[in-house]
């Protein structure tokens, strides 16, 4: 078993490696797991600003994907949201991403960060970046990631 798991290991980081991704394809990745929120009673759009044949390496866009899911988690939980808006940015030297929903919001000074915000926050320091959530009773929340962009892992 441990030969089988060490096989594994290693064939993931072969593809993560050899694979060719760019920044249209973490777009359509993005937009596909939106679409399949439309039967939940969430309105979700996705705004993208940069190029969409700029490489973006692998292992960064799992980790902004997982930032979503979980961001997205949280507003199906615990907002009562409407709408979501979802915006990623690809600068020449930084990736921007902004998740923003319509929901109850929160008082951050109150509150104490679950395993998904935690969760989240650990991604963002993979990435050599910062995870803000912005936040106020009544009028929403908004998590926001910005990391240098590199095209190395």
């Amino acid at each position: 078993e441990h030969i089988y798991n060490r096989t594994r290991l290693l064939s993931h980081r072969l593809r993560e490696a050899v694979q060719v991704y760019r920044f249209a394809d973490l777009s359509s990745d993005v937009q596909a797991y939106i679409e399949n929120l439309k039967g939940m009673e969430l309105k979700a759009e996705l705004q993208l600003a940069g190029s969409p044949h700029e490489d973006f390496p692998y292992g960064q866009a799992i980790q902004v994907k997982r930032i979503i899911q979980e961001a997205i988690t949280n507003i199906i939980k615990f907002a009562d949201s409407s709408e979501v808006l979802v915006r990623m940015e690809l600068k020449k030297n930084s990736f921007a991403l902004s998740i923003l929903d319509d929901g109850k919001g929160f008082n951050a000074a109150d509150h104490h960060d679950g395993i998904g915000i935690s969760n989240m926050k650990i991604r963002a320091k993979k990435l050599k970046g910062a995870l803000h959530i912005e936040s106020k009773l009544k009028h929403g929340t908004e998590v926001v990631l910005e990391y240098p962009r590199s095209l190395q892992e």
